[in-house]
């Protein structure tokens, strides 16, 4: 089982997803890679993400970009949405 992260450039989870058994020839659950400034990042449900929900991870963590690391949010912390701006 694997847990995947859709992020966009600045770190923004926009989608969380567990998948038991992916299918041959797919990198990720997400059909298109096709967003500009959207990536994917796949990590194993171990230590502290073995029990979390997927929606626990995108209200709880934000992605560091550049190291490609989950990374815990301040607590009431909470950034607007680009669109909301």
């Amino acid at each position: 089982m694997n847990i995947f992260v859709k992020y966009n450039s600045e770190g923004r989870i926009l989608s969380v997803t567990r998948v038991n058994k992916m299918p041959e020839g797919l990198k990720h659950p997400y059909a298109v890679d096709s967003e500009e400034g959207v990536e994917v990042l796949s990590i194993e449900p171990l230590g502290q993400f073995a029990d979390m929900e997927p929606l626990d991870i995108h209200n709880n963590f934000t992605v560091d970009v550049e190291k490609k690391t989950l990374v815990k949010q301040r607590p009431g912390k909470i950034r607007p949405s680009k669109k909301s701006e």
